[in-house]
């Protein structure tokens, strides 16, 4: 790999790059601490070491201004290495932001080694079964051409958005290693710690990461539009012509490019460490999460009126019997537009700002099982169960063998008897040509 590689080894008397596992650590000279603000990433840190100086304090409450920098630091020796404990490994101090030490790991992180290799491999089962659903969605809507309408177009639309985020999802896990960088980026020091190699802009990285923030920022813009434009079907009699569907289009892709782009820009520009997957400034992982918030929020506040407006419709039937039929009718329909909204991310938001660490596996763990799955439903309530498309795939896939097998008959026919099929007349070759001709022209016309 040549010395210029190796990030982790002494150059000109400074530390290399390293990942501890928690923090990324910059370059040092010989001799200095490195000091960096605890990571925000990591939940518990702050209310932990807040927790830590309330309760470690005079009455006075002295030094808790000075204590709330919150700063893990790390010793680049006069050697140019990276200082070692006792177990000669490398070590960093983050007392200050509310765990032990780096080689030791933090309270409850039996939790986390326990959980989260079953949350990322359900959440790779969840896009890999998602993917297929999907591909066989647009698979049947594709081949039919009565399916071709605004409607069905924008279910192409989004069912192409999970398509992209399963594939992302798939693509990241598989190429990335340890969620850190691909093998080209990276090299493990005799630790088993891994160290970032500074050889590289590694743009290759940076690229996977943002399109993986693309397909998911792609598939929240189109599940707003999605809800969207059901909303305003059912509430205000709105429906998709060629116009509104390139509106809807315009918000579904265009407006994610402008997010992650946006965001892209702030990353090199403030924080363009590591391949982007770790996010130390709040402010810049803002400009992905605001309008995703946002976005999910809408889908709720849509989700909840439309859901108003058919129980309306309910209440206003005539009979008692018929307003129960339609009672578990607006139940079944509520269920089913469960994921077509994306309601769950909605009561899955404030789980994710909790510091309690039992909270943020649960979140975590529901969060990527419904995000994985999520694909799955939509291609099988609005496609595989849906009674149009199955009733056209039929009609398609009935026409398509009755063709073929006259085909088949004619050609088997003209192939063993043609002096009978030809008779004595002139001109009947041509007409037997002439029918498969049809047969042909009328299949593609299909």
């Amino acid at each position: 790999m040549g010395a210029a590689a190796t990030a982790g080894e002494a150059s000109a008397g400074r530390c290399g790059v390293e990942w501890d596992g928690i923090a990324c650590w910059g370059p040092a000279k010989a001799g200095a601490l490195a000091r960096q603000p605890c990571p925000s990433y990591v939940v518990g840190f702050r209310a932990q070491v807040r927790d830590y100086l309330l309760h470690n304090t005079d009455a006075n409450n002295i030094c808790v201004t000075a204590c709330f920098e919150e700063y893990a630091s790390k010793l680049c020796t006069w050697s140019g290495t990276w200082y070692r404990n006792e177990q000669n490994a490398t070590w960093a101090n983050y007392t200050l932001c509310g765990a032990v030490t780096s080689d030791q790991p933090p309270e409850d992180a039996s939790l986390y080694e326990r959980w989260l290799p079953l949350v990322k491999a359900a959440s790779q089962v969840g896009y890999a079964v998602s993917l297929v659903a999907l591909l066989f969605a647009v698979g049947a809507l594709s081949a039919t051409r009565r399916l071709r309408c605004p409607r069905y177009r924008l279910y192409m639309h989004l069912f192409a958005s999970f398509i992209f985020r399963s594939l992302m999802g798939l693509l990241k896990d598989a190429l990335f290693v340890d969620g850190v960088g691909l093998a080209s980026d990276v090299a493990y020091n005799e630790d088993g710690h891994i160290v970032f190699l500074t050889n590289s802009s590694h743009w290759r990285c940076k690229l996977v990461t943002s399109l993986w923030q693309l397909s998911i920022a792609a598939n929240f813009s189109w599940i707003l539009a999605q809800g969207l434009y059901l909303h305003n079907l059912v509430v205000f009699a709105l429906p998709a012509h060629a116009g509104r569907v390139a509106s809807y289009v315009a918000l579904g892709w265009g407006a994610p490019m402008v997010v992650v782009a946006t965001w892209a820009v702030a990353r090199l520009e403030l924080e363009d460490t590591l391949c982007w997957t770790t996010n130390q400034q709040s402010r810049v992982f803002l400009l992905l999460q605001l309008p995703m918030a946002c976005s999910v929020l809408v889908s709720f506040a849509l989700f909840l009126n439309l859901v108003r407006m058919l129980l309306l419709k309910v209440r206003a039937s005539a009979t008692l019997q018929r307003r129960r039929a339609r009672y578990m009718r607006l139940a079944r329909s509520t269920l089913v537009l469960v994921p077509l909204f994306g309601a769950h991310y909605a009561l899955l938001l404030g789980l994710s700002y909790s510091e309690d660490r039992r909270v943020e596996i649960t979140w975590l763990f529901a969060d990527q099982l419904f995000a994985s799955f999520q694909g799955l439903l939509v291609a099988v309530l609005y496609c595989l169960l849906n009674g149009e498309v199955r009733a056209e795939v039929s009609r398609s896939w009935m026409s398509w063998r009755q063709q073929r097998l006259t085909r088949a008959q004619l050609a088997a026919a003209a192939a063993h008897e043609p002096f009978k099929i030809f008779g004595s007349r002139r001109g009947s070759a041509l007409t037997v040509i002439s029918r498969l001709r049809t047969l042909s022209g009328s299949e593609d016309e299909r």
